[in-house]
């Protein structure tokens, strides 16, 4: 026994030695599973092992969509001289002075594809966003803006233009990808110019999670070219207002003042549930509300404060699915739900 101890006392150094030397050597790991809003932010796509938590695909090159998202719009961009990007001097506080032109960006600004997706977990909401990017040489200034407004900016007519209370989830890297932050912002001003005010989302973990692919397991994807991030809608201040539209864009540095450098086309986005619902995306606010009360329960959800409000009397239909009919009523910003069995009153248009 004394023999063992001896031998044991003495390699003790050795052996601390050693293990010092394996983790200073050893390849950092910027990527980490977390459990906001039950998905995988682990720096890949892949849902594996599969179920919750989920991913964004079932294979790992991203290639077939997880059903297990169904709300979820998809951007894909150019690259090269051919890319719509911002012009130079295009400040993210002076919308009246955006210049949309066509030409390239830095490789780490490019943006090359990403994704926006909503889902409720229990009484709970949560927003997913991705990115890939063209180029890994300098950290990651990404931007998802949320519009309300169907007026193009006269100064980009590709874009909205800004309206009070728009909102901009922004994801940032820094040295290299080592630290993340992701913020939020609601604009205060006008279609011209104005200011960001931050909205609270605390620490890392919490309310949101990201990572980006270091080391990557994406196959053709360099690392640090992709990025992916949760925030929990239901418990930050984040109001996005039942927004028209979303489009992704780049700044030259962490700052939300600084220079605007690439962007997307802009989509519709939609806030449904329910994917048998989709033939009613195209609505004039996009919003869908999970199955409310019992045969011909007919309620409105008011969108600037959440409350339920009765439709207004002959509301007209804008789409239909399976036994519910989806109308929005006028002069009230909201969308009802009239759901009965489809055997009774088809048609009607009495509200």
């Amino acid at each position: 026994m004394r023999s063992v101890s001896k031998w044991s006392v003495s390699y003790l150094p050795v052996l601390m030695i050693a293990l010092a030397l394996l983790i200073a050597f050893s390849p950092v790991v910027f990527t980490q599973t977390g459990s906001v809003g039950s998905f995988e932010i682990d720096g890949n796509v892949v849902d594996s092992p599969s179920g919750e938590p989920i991913d964004w695909s079932l294979d790992a090159a991203g290639n077939i969509p997880n059903p297990a998202l169904p709300n979820r719009t998809d951007y894909v961009d150019g690259s090269g001289q051919g890319d719509t990007i911002f012009g130079q001097g295009s400040k993210e506080l002076e919308p009246g002075g955006w210049t949309c032109v066509t030409g390239s960006t830095p490789g780490k600004s490019d943006i090359l594809k990403g994704s926006v997706a909503f889902r409720s977990i229990g009484s709970k909401r949560f927003m997913y966003v991705n990115f890939f990017r063209s180029g890994t040489g300098g950290d990651a200034h990404m931007d998802y803006e949320f519009s309300q407004s169907r007026e193009p900016n006269p100064a980009c007519p590709e874009i909205p233009k800004r309206t009070q209370g728009d909102v901009v989830i922004t994801f940032d890297t820094d040295t290299g990808g080592k630290v993340i932050n992701v913020r939020a912002f609601s604009w205060v001003g006008n279609a011209t110019s104005g200011t960001f005010t931050e909205l609270a989302l605390g620490s890392k973990g919490l309310l949101w999670d990201a990572a980006v692919n270091i080391p990557s397991a994406i196959p053709g994807v360099g690392d640090g070219a992709f990025g992916e991030a949760v925030i929990n809608l239901t418990d930050s201040p984040i109001n996005l207002q039942c927004p028209e539209f979303a489009y992704m864009k780049t700044r030259s540095s962490t700052a939300i003042t600084s220079d605007l450098k690439d962007r997307t086309a802009v989509q519709t986005v939609s806030f449904r549930d329910h994917p048998e619902l989709a033939n009613a995306s195209g609505s004039a606010f996009g919003i869908f509300v999970s199955a409310l009360g019992t045969s011909h329960h007919r309620e409105c959800l008011q969108q600037s404060t959440r409350r339920w409000l009765k439709p207004e009397r002959r509301p007209f239909t804008i789409g239909r699915g399976s036994a519910h009919r989806w109308k929005y009523c006028p002069g009230r910003r909201a969308l009802c739900l009239q759901r009965q069995h489809d055997h009774q009153r088809a048609g009607s248009s009495d509200g």
